[in-house]
């Protein structure tokens, strides 16, 4: 149904970026490409807000409409090309996180609000109490969380 999607069309169905007050950057082409890369399934709307060069957010609205309009179907995240280049490790043996002093990243930060502000570094050690229960604890330096690891 992609490929028969005239620009009056998507105007009808997107009426809102084609008012004479609308000033950002979207257009029918833009719309089209979302909907095609989307549909796909290259690539969530990170990805082709990234490749098009829009906020994600518009991108969002426009894959919203689009799949309750019944254009697209809704594409689990699992099916999108892109879900392979985002993992850290290809493989999950190479995953070793047991005792190895980590950085703290952005999604550490998000998942866990409680992180002080300036740990930069993160280790998993065992808590002592029950034999396979182990704890996260962070640290401002590395020489810190090296020390930790030591003593456990």
């Amino acid at each position: 149904m992609l490929t028969k999607l005239s620009s009056e069309k998507i105007k009808k169905i997107f009426p809102t970026y084609f008012t004479p007050d609308y000033v950002g950057k979207m257009n029918e082409y833009k719309i089209k490409i979302i909907l095609n890369i989307y549909n796909s399934k290259k690539g969530g709307r990170t990805f082709i807000a990234k490749k098009i060069k829009v906020d994600q957010s518009v991108v969002g609205r426009i894959l919203k409409i689009a799949i309750k309009k019944r254009i697209i179907k809704k594409v689990s995240p699992s099916d999108f090309e892109t879900k392979e280049k985002q993992r850290i490790y290809s493989d999950i043996t190479e995953r070793k996180i047991y005792k190895q002093v980590r950085p703290i990243t952005l999604s550490d930060r998000k998942l866990n609000l409680s992180i002080p502000k300036n740990a930069k570094f993160k280790i998993q050690l065992p808590t002592g109490k029950h034999r396979p229960s182990t704890i996260v604890k962070y640290f401002v330096t590395i020489e810190e969380a090296e020390g930790a690891k030591k003593e456990n």
